[in-house]
């Protein structure tokens, strides 16, 4: 059977990047995997694993 796969590129800010990468990497996973898990939980859930609020602050 063939596998096939799609490339994503996303840009994201560097010290957001080292932050998600020192978690994943003390879970023992890598942001690859990571990303893979996200999007099937994106499709298992038909839509966001989580809830989306606008919080109401002054800054």
């Amino acid at each position: 059977m063939n596998s096939l796969t799609s490339e994503i590129n996303v840009q994201v800010d560097s010290k957001v990047y080292e932050q998600a990468n020192d978690i994943l990497e003390r879970l023992g996973l890598d942001m690859n995997t990571y990303i893979n898990m996200a999007i099937k939980q994106l499709i298992y859930n038909n839509g966001i694993p989580f809830d989306i609020a606008i919080n109401n602050y002054n800054d």
